[in-house]
Parts: structure tokens; sequence; C-alpha cells
């Protein structure tokens, strides 16, 4: 019965590890968007709208404003690298 159960836990361990995190980012999520409901008592699934957008508004900002640097890099890189 232990190795079977050692044996299910070795082929899902990739599936339990995002879903553990996936449970993690959700209390994340909610505990900011309960402190936003409380703050500025705005409804609670609207600051959970904000708690989820806020941040994804700015890694994809940030990912804009480097986007040439990157790209301008890649190129360098590209004419450096042996054929």
């Amino acid at each position: 019965m232990v190795v079977v159960f050692l044996l299910f836990i070795h082929a899902t361990a990739d599936l339990l590890l995002m879903l553990f995190g996936g449970i993690l980012v959700a209390i994340l999520f909610h505990k900011v968007a309960h402190w936003l409901h409380r703050r500025t008592r705005i409804n609670e699934k609207l600051a959970l709208a904000v708690a989820v957008l806020l941040p994804l508004l700015l890694v994809g900002l940030g990912a804009w404003a480097i986007a040439p640097d990157v790209g301008d890099q890649i190129g360098k890189l590209s004419e450096r690298l042996p054929r």
C-alpha cells in the first residue's frame, strides 16, 4: 500500500506542486483583496479584480518597457554567435 502511494506521488508530483502553488497564489490574492476592501470600502469582488489585474498590468508594462533593449541584445548576440 505504501509503495502504491509513493508511486502515485511520484507520478503526480508536478501536478501536485502546481496545485499547491495555485492555492498559495489564490490565498495571496484573497488577502490583498480583503485588505483593499477594508481600507477603501470598495466591493470585495472589485477589490479581488484589482488585486489580480494590477500585478499583471505592472508586469506587462515592465515587459513592454524593456522589450526594445532585450531585442537589441538578442540581435547583437545573434551577430556574434558563430554560424
